[in-house]
């Protein structure tokens, strides 16, 4: 395979890499890979680089680059808001790869912030045609808290933060009185992540499967154990999509930075296997671009 630098956008203020397969075949999908938060176009612990390698040696042409003022992009020259923004980059990226390697069907891969960047994009571009979606949006189930809470019953110092020190209930009897709205009511206490209505997320959903776009969920759990904790949690709680084109993988032993090797290589490696539903193409010649 071969990597390769680029400048791309107004005044090219964007800047990345895009990973080739090897000569002969490609997939007649690009891979557009978006930036973990705030972290370098590398992704943490470099996972955006194994997933882009091990998906170029699939048959990807795989783009990581970085979003404006982020890595080694520069700043946008107006004030467009980040959600915007990332989308509108997203598309610079993927007429990128239409400009270079022909293609006009792109796959966009996002972890926590780029994976809401990615359903953004698959919403308000029909080239998306598949995004893998690290650590995105995940919603409690009965099973969810059966699995979280159950186990603490029978501890004695969980029963001691419960009701002493630092538990939401312990809060809540400490607090309760002094922290009411003008109704009387508790105000609510701000989660660490907001994420959409489960109602919201729900028809996003719909619309990109019935679309046909192809969605690959993954969940590490030490990483989203606070929202997720169980294979199987995403069809109990949408199990409309379970005829649907979305395959989900629980990566139980996994922190949200793939911090470990074998973390990285399994995520690598589910790309790689789930690529198998783009068909494969003849690539053409690499145009050569000057930076």
């Amino acid at each position: 395979m071969i990597e390769s630098p680029v400048r791309f956008g107004n005044r090219e203020y964007l800047t990345g890499i895009v990973t080739t397969p090897p000569a002969g075949l490609a997939r007649d999908a690009g891979l557009v890979i978006l930036n973990a938060g705030l972290v370098h176009r590398v992704g943490p612990n470099r996972v955006g680089v194994e997933v882009a390698r091990k998906a170029a040696g699939a048959g990807f042409v795989a783009l990581r680059f970085d979003l404006s003022n982020l890595g080694d992009s520069r700043a946008r020259a107006d004030s467009l808001p980040v959600e915007a923004s990332a989308v509108a980059e997203v598309r610079l990226a993927m007429d990128e790869l239409a400009r270079t390697h022909g293609l006009d069907r792109f796959v966009v891969f996002g972890i926590c912030s780029g994976a809401e960047h990615a359903l953004r994009a698959g919403l308000e571009d029909s080239r998306v045609v598949g995004a893998v979606l690290v650590d995105g949006y995940a919603y409690r189930t009965p099973a969810y808290y059966l699995r979280y809470y159950g186990p603490r019953l029978f501890r004695r110092a969980a029963w001691r933060r419960l009701l002493f020190e630092k538990s939401p209930l312990a809060r809540w009897l400490r607090r309760f009185g002094s922290d009411q709205d003008g109704n009387g009511h508790l105000t609510a206490q701000p989660p660490k992540r907001r994420f959409p209505p489960r109602a919201r997320f729900r028809e996003t959903l719909a619309t990109l499967t019935t679309r046909g776009v192809e969605l690959l969920v993954v969940y590490t759990g030490e990483g989203m154990a606070d929202q997720y904790n169980y294979d199987g949690q995403f069809f109990e709680a949408f199990p409309e999509f379970r005829d649907r084109p979305v395959e989900v993988v629980f990566l139980a032993a996994t922190d949200h930075l793939f911090s470990r090797q074998r973390s990285r290589a399994a995520l690598a490696g589910a790309v790689e296997r789930w690529a198998d539903r783009f068909a494969w193409r003849e690539a053409p010649e690499r145009v050569s671009v000057t930076i």
